[in-house]
């Protein structure tokens, strides 16, 4: 008995190592995609999440970080099906809102992302880069006065990059509503 007890025990210890090891090695992968990633090689960058993803496939953060190299490879749709699968693990992983409303964004289904953008901001109210984002969707569906609206609070933010679409766009609008 004495025996089985220590042979399980040996098995219970060697078990808990590989698996601490491994999930150490998909922490270095993340780690060094993080690494190639701010220095612009998205394919390996691309090569060490998957091996990451592999290692613990369900780690919301590793998605969320693989749709961002997508993004950067123009590959939309990928960066759906990861953003989602961030979200299947993580509900509260915001970052994903936001990356799926650019994502729909340059696929030009600016409903959808309209409703991302909108998902994001109540969670983060005052993110102006999402402001300007989801005034940027407003606009290419019609709703001039909203995006005008998103414009002026993104800039409000401190959001600079949304300045030339509010000014070409929104301050006749803002002109003639002061003549009135």
């Amino acid at each position: 008995m004495k025996r089985l007890f220590t042979f399980f025990t040996y098995i219970y210890v060697c078990v808990f190592f590989v698996m601490n090891l491994t999930a150490q090695e998909a922490e270095n992968n993340f780690e060094e995609a993080k690494k190639l990633m701010e220095n612009g090689n998205y394919g390996k960058a691309l090569k060490n999440l998957n091996k990451a993803i592999k290692i613990k496939p369900q780690w919301a953060e590793a998605y969320l970080k693989r749709g961002q190299v997508y993004y950067e490879l123009s590959k939309y749709k990928e960066m759906i099906k990861d953003c989602e699968t961030a979200l299947e693990y993580d509900k509260n992983l915001v970052q994903a809102y936001f990356n799926l409303g650019i994502a729909q964004y340059n696929l030009k289904d600016y409903t959808k992302a309209l409703s991302y953008f909108n998902t994001f901001l109540e969670k983060i109210p005052k993110d102006s880069e999402a402001m300007g984002w989801r005034g940027m969707s407003h606009f290419y569906l019609k709703n001039k006065k909203m995006a005008c609206k998103d414009w002026e609070e993104a800039i409000y933010l401190g959001n600079s990059y949304v300045k030339p679409y509010y000014n070409k766009n929104c301050q006749e609008e803002n002109a003639s509503q002061i003549k009135e």
